[in-house]
């Protein structure tokens, strides 16, 4: 599966998994830092229930213990109460599971065959409001709970 693909599936997988809760997700989220949007983007964003917990996910479709350290920088990157990687189940080693713990990532894998997700590590909740970062996911998510009140 490419990233776009597995975007899309674990979209779908997503509003299942939070179904109890209100959910916005969103694609391809530019940051802004101050007055700029960044070029750093966010494969996935989810904003869950009425208190606007953040959801960030960096996808990768194939990860090696060589390039961990860059994708830990990427994770680190992120805005979030939550930073997760999605990778596939046959390319997680015993380093990244280490380093990923280390952090407090999440790590959320899948079987291209199964096409499912499994949780193999839950993140450590990081408090804050990151939604300043994501104005664009911001605007959607106040304009949806209009909807769900």
């Amino acid at each position: 599966m490419n990233e776009i693909e597995i975007q899309r599936k674990l979209s779908l997988w997503l509003k299942n998994h939070f179904k109890n809760s209100d959910l916005l997700i969103d694609k391809e989220v530019r940051l802004k830092l101050g007055s700029e949007t960044g070029q750093f983007r966010v494969d996935l964003i989810a904003v869950q229930s009425k208190s606007n917990v953040l959801h960030a996910f960096e996808i990768k479709s194939r990860i090696n213990p060589s390039s961990i350290n860059s994708t830990i920088w990427q994770i680190d990157s992120l805005y979030g109460n939550y930073k997760w990687l999605v990778v596939p189940e046959k390319f997680t080693s015993i380093e990244i599971l280490n380093r990923i713990k280390e952090k407090g990532f999440g790590l959320l894998v899948f079987s291209s065959s199964e096409r499912n997700f499994k949780i193999r590590v839950q993140p450590r909740y990081i408090d804050g409001n990151f939604m300043k970062y994501y104005p664009t996911v911001k605007e959607k998510w106040n304009n949806n709970r209009n909807l769900w009140q």
